[in-house]
């Protein structure tokens, strides 16, 4: 059962918005090989200088990720930033804002 279905338990609208993009459209990605660290998220600069980031080449991005993500390996630890929709992202109130 879904929360939609439970109409007679829920004040307000039942689903949760949802926003779905491809991965490519992160902003940043880091593969950590076998044996390394992946960086520390919780850290404000734990991913700061790793990986490959969109802004500086969005064509190489895109094909670097792609081509990435068709040899995925369950030895190696994927990293991915995504901040660029943090503008129009309320997390606390789970809710899309304008610009």
């Amino acid at each position: 059962a879904s929360f939609g279905d439970m109409q007679d338990r829920i004040v307000g609208e039942a689903e949760q918005s949802t926003v779905a993009v491809p991965i490519v459209a992160s902003d940043q990605f880091h593969v950590s090989p076998k044996g390394d660290l992946p960086p520390d998220i919780a850290e404000p600069l734990g991913l700061a200088g790793k990986g490959m980031l969109r802004a500086n080449d969005r064509a190489a991005y895109k094909k670097t990720l792609t081509a990435q993500l068709e040899q995925l390996s369950c030895d190696e630890v994927y990293t991915f930033g995504i901040w660029s929709i943090a503008q129009f992202v309320d997390v606390a109130r789970w809710e899309m804002r304008g610009a």
